[in-house]
């Protein structure tokens, strides 16, 4: 094999001026480059050249008239790399490109090629092997190849700008109040446009294929619907109940099942989660009355009643009746369905029943910790105060939330455009970073607010707001809004306003949306469906422990 070599060329080199020296026919660079010609987002053409470059992309623009911008990737350094040295991190996605060299041939692909197409890195090895010889080879060099990659407008005047795979890094300064309202109407606004005209809500898009996902799943599909309704009543847009009041009842239509014993359940594919039953009672209750959606109500509520037990725990689904998994999503959405409907009816068996379930589920989370829990307990608990006062529990939200903050990443945060979501690298079983995980774990946040401004404790007001704003700065980053993010978009109106899954995975997933939406309007403008809070209490009522407090907060 031949020796590997490292061609190099200082980063403060390339500039704005670099491309328009090669426009204007200036010395080539001293590296191949890359072009891909588009017209409105759709690739015409692209291609690697070693030299001649004024030349050939003059060819290439006269070949592609209808092209109305240029990408230009200039590689700086060739670095080796050895696949040995373990999976390449999913951060160097949009930043590094790649080269595979076999004797005299070569296959390469820029990073913006591999964000339009939504390849990971190990994906992007495969292609570029692919294409010389499928597998590796004795003589095979790989490179990570560091460069900058312009935009060049062709159908305007405008100069060439710099690309980056998710725009500039937003700072944390930019989200400003009213920055965070402009971006609940960008993340409403997307949720409106993918309802349609039958009611059906998109579940899950590829924008780099265009198309559809077919999978679906109930739990966000009715989160989908409750975020509309939510989004319809604090937006007051008539589009936005009309696709509201279209999607609830396509939703009951396609998903809602009456039992034989007169019990109600959302099922799916062979299954009837109890998570779904409780998304969908949310949903029903902040929705207007009607006939049909009153009876799904009857039903899930007496469908949820059948799953709890009498230590408090909830069986998790309906069937198949062997399953009961999930245990840090479901009774927590359960619970909070719960404390909802005794805040609108005041009974006080729901009452017990809740409180029994939340002293059963803290023990419980206290010998099986995981972040996932935590968000829905702390809205059931943010919830049980606004209906009843008490505040023996938030304690225990706390206890949660000091938890869970330390797994939010800032400084230790892989590349700026990545600060502020959720994710600890020493604990993959908790899972990978996603957007829709931020935005529950925002929500959690929200409600863990609300509930130190309750009790006056300003060092969590301060460290949980400070939490919140990052989250909402990585939503932001994450967001489709900027002519970067719409490069390679041919059908912008299908993921304007959405949240891809993370900087480097482009997928468009309904809970992106709407968790994350879910949290501005409850933090930024108070909208969800609990009651105004009452007199607090000292005293509980109903529960058959009581939570003591310790590693809780200032009550």
């Amino acid at each position: 094999m031949p020796e590997r070599t490292v061609i190099s060329r200082d980063d403060s080199q390339t500039a704005d001026a670099d491309v328009g020296a090669l426009l204007a026919g200036g010395p080539d660079w001293p590296l191949p480059i890359y072009i891909c010609l588009r017209h409105r987002g759709r690739r015409l053409w692209h291609g690697w050249a070693g030299g001649d470059h004024a030349g050939w992309i003059a060819d290439h623009r006269r070949a592609h008239p209808a092209a109305d911008c240029m990408e230009m990737f200039l590689p700086e350094r060739l670095e080796p790399w050895t696949p040995t040295e373990g999976e390449a991190p999913r951060s160097w996605t949009g930043i590094l490109g790649i080269e595979v060299r076999r004797g005299d041939r070569v296959a390469r692909m820029p990073p913006s090629q591999m964000i339009a197409a939504n390849h990971s890195w190990s994906r992007a090895l495969q292609r570029c092997r692919a294409a010389l010889d499928e597998g590796p080879a004795a003589d095979e060099q790989l490179f990570r190849v560091a460069g900058a990659t312009f935009i060049v407008p062709l159908d305007s005047p405008g100069p060439a700008r710099r690309w980056s795979r998710s725009g500039p890094a937003v700072p944390l300064a930019a989200i400003t109040p009213e920055a965070t309202t402009d971006l609940a109407h960008r993340l409403g606004g997307w949720l409106v446009r993918n309802t349609g005209p039958d009611g059906r809500l998109v579940y899950k898009y590829w924008p780099s294929r265009g198309r559809e996902s077919a999978a679906d799943n109930t739990v966000r599909q009715f989160m989908g619907t409750l975020a509309l309704g939510r989004y319809a009543r604090w937006s007051g847009r008539a589009d936005a109940r009309a696709a509201s009041e279209r999607n609830l009842d396509r939703q009951l239509q396609a998903y809602y099942q009456e039992m034989p014993d007169g019990s109600g359940v959302v099922a799916h594919g062979g299954s009837a989660k109890l998570g779904a039953a409780a998304i969908a009672g949310l949903a029903l209750l902040e929705a207007a009355p009607a006939d049909r959606r009153r009876a799904a109500l009857r039903g899930i509520i007496r469908g949820i009643e059948g799953l709890w037990q009498p230590d408090g725990a909830f069986r998790t689904f309906h069937f198949p009746a062997e399953r009961n998994d999930n245990q840090n999503f479901y009774p927590g959405e359960a619970a909070l369905f719960w404390a909802h409907l005794y805040a609108r009816e005041r009974d006080a068996a729901v009452l017990a029943r809740l409180l029994r379930s939340l002293d059963h589920y803290r023990d419980w989370h206290r010998h099986h910790r995981n972040p996932a829990f935590i968000p829905w307990h702390a809205q059931a608990h943010a919830a049980l105060h606004a209906a009843t006062g008490l505040t023996d529990r938030i304690p225990f939200v706390f206890e949660m939330v000091d938890w869970l903050l330390p797994m939010q990443q800032w400084e230790a945060a892989p590349s700026e455009d990545m600060r502020g979501r959720f994710y600890d690298p020493h604990h993959p079983e908790f899972g990978p970073p996603h957007a829709a995980s931020t935005g529950a774990y925002l929500e959690g946040l929200a409600a863990a607010i609300s509930l130190a401004q309750v009790v006056g404790d300003r060092r969590r007001i301060a460290a949980y707001t400070l939490a919140f704003t990052r989250g909402i700065r990585n939503i932001a980053q994450l967001s489709f809004s900027s002519e970067d993010d719409f490069l390679y978009i041919s059908r912008r109106e299908r993921v304007n306003g959405a949240v891809r899954t993370e900087i480097y995975d482009n997928t468009v997933r309904v809970d992106n949306v709407q968790h994350a939406l879910m949290a501005l309007l409850y933090h930024n403008h108070r909208l969800d469906s609990a009651p105004a809070p009452v007199a607090p209490r000292e005293q509980n009522s109903g529960s058959a422990t009581t939570d003591d407090g310790s590693d809780g907060g200032e009550v």
